[in-house]
């Protein structure tokens, strides 16, 4: 009778298991899908609004049609900053 208890018992336990890795597997899949679709160059191309967009500031090969860049940064954020450091 107590193998009988304990078998349950690890079945239950593996069941638990399973279950809760197929919950983070489904969420963090569903997160990665979500982060995707709102990635800053996944619908436009980053150089048309780059601060370095010209090709004495930007010598990247990607450019004008980057959708992935390491230097981007936007022209309005750096109006912004240097608006309010006035």
């Amino acid at each position: 009778m107590g193998q009988i208890l304990m078998g349950q018992t690890l079945m239950n336990q593996s069941f638990t298991y399973w279950a809760i890795t197929a919950t983070a597997v489904i969420f963090l899949s569903w997160m990665t899908m979500l982060s995707a679709r709102k990635f800053r160059g996944a619908e436009k191309y980053l150089c048309t609004d780059c601060r370095f967009n010209d090709p004495i500031s930007c010598q990247k090969i990607d450019r004008p049609y980057a959708l992935l860049c390491t230097s981007y940064r936007t022209v309005k954020k750096t109006t912004e900053a240097a608006t309010k450091q006035k």
